[in-house]
Order: C-alpha cells, then sequence, then structure tokens
C-alpha cells in the first residue's frame, strides 16, 4: 500500500427521539463535548456490526449518553441513506468499532473514509430526567419540538425532530427518500 492508502466504509448508525412520557412534543436533545461543539443532538452512534443490532445500539446509546434505561414503546420512525450525510476520515488506529487494530497495521498510513449514511432512526418514550456523562455530553434536557431551529442542530438532527413534530401533527412518517 501507498503512504496514504484511502478505503471507503459504510457505517451504519442508529439515532434516538426520545420524548417524555404523557407529552410527545418534548424530545430529549444534548449538547456535544466534542466535535459538534454548542450543537443539539439526539442520542445515537455508531453500531458495532455483528455485535449489536441498530436497535441495541440505540438503547446503549441511549444509556451511555444521557442516562435513560427505561425506554418504552420504541418504534421505528425512519431509515436514512443519504450518500454524503456524515462523512469523516479516520485513520486505522483502532477499527470502527473501537478495537484496537492490530499491531503494524497503524503504520501503513491507511485512512478510512466512513460514511454514516446508513441510519436507523426510532422513537421511544422515557419517564426520567436525563444526566448528561460529562465525558460525551455536556447538557442534557428536553425541548418542545414543535418550535426548533434545525440550525441549532448539528448533522440532520434538527431535520429529524422537524419531521417527527410534522408526524405529531399530520400522522405521516417521513418520505422513504427525505433523509
Amino acid at each position: 500500500m501507498s503512504e496514504k492508502t484511502m478505503l471507503c466504509v459504510a457505517v451504519p448508525t442508529s439515532t434516538l427521539i426520545i420524548t417524555k412520557k404523557g407529552d410527545p412534543a418534548k424530545v430529549l436533545v444534548f449538547e456535544s463535548n466534542g466535535k459538534f461543539g454548542n450543537k443539539k443532538l439526539l442520542p445515537g452512534g455508531k453500531v458495532k456490526v455483528g455485535k449489536q443490532s441498530c436497535l441495541e445500539t440505540a438503547i446503549t446509546e441511549a444509556e451511555e449518553e444521557v442516562g435513560i434505561i427505561d425506554l418504552t414503546n420504541i418504534k421505528l420512525f425512519t431509515l436514512s441513506s443519504r450518500p454524503n450525510r456524515d462523512v469523516r476520515q479516520v485513520s486505522l488506529e483502532k477499527f470502527l468499532d473501537g478495537s484496537p487494530a492490530p499491531s503494524g497495521l497503524e503504520s501503513i498510513g491507511l485512512v478510512v473514509e466512513t460514511h454514516h449514511g446508513f441510519d436507523a432512526v426510532y422513537v421511544a418514550e422515557t419517564e426520567m430526567e436525563p444526566t448528561p456523562d460529562n465525558e460525551e455530553t455536556k447538557n442534557a434536557y428536553f425541548i418542545d419540538a414543535r418550535s426548533v431551529n434545525q440550525h441549532e442542530f448539528a448533522l440532520d438532527h434538527g431535520r429529524l425532530v422537524n419531521a417527527y413534530a410534522r408526524f405529531l401533527k399530520t400522522g405521516e412518517l417521513p418520505a422513504l427518500d427525505e433523509f
């Protein structure tokens, strides 16, 4: 391989729209301590392919990022598959599931372009208040989905919340090609 070899990898992700039980318009969001700055996000993350399903990933991320462990009425809301939804470049110091790369691989100059374009988006309810982990999450709270400025969100999470608010009003799920 050359000094810098680029591989493209599709990385499935899961996102969770967590609502306050009894008030479905209240949606849990958090602010990231990391790469997304002060932008709002919905809980979620990369699926550990072969180790977790999309649903298991969503449940795990809700617990890890915002301390929610009582999710009920979990339903698939939409699937996202936009090709350039979230593209990142990482060097192969560890595998995409977080485990260390075998010794010697880190020195071959392999860069992986990851396309986080296959996202399973779920809706669930909680009775709990969020607890930020202070590692990844600096603040977590409920907002009213019906009055969201999508530009305050990272990735396409603002658009997802707006689509969810539209669903509450009309009962229509997002179009198959909307995300």
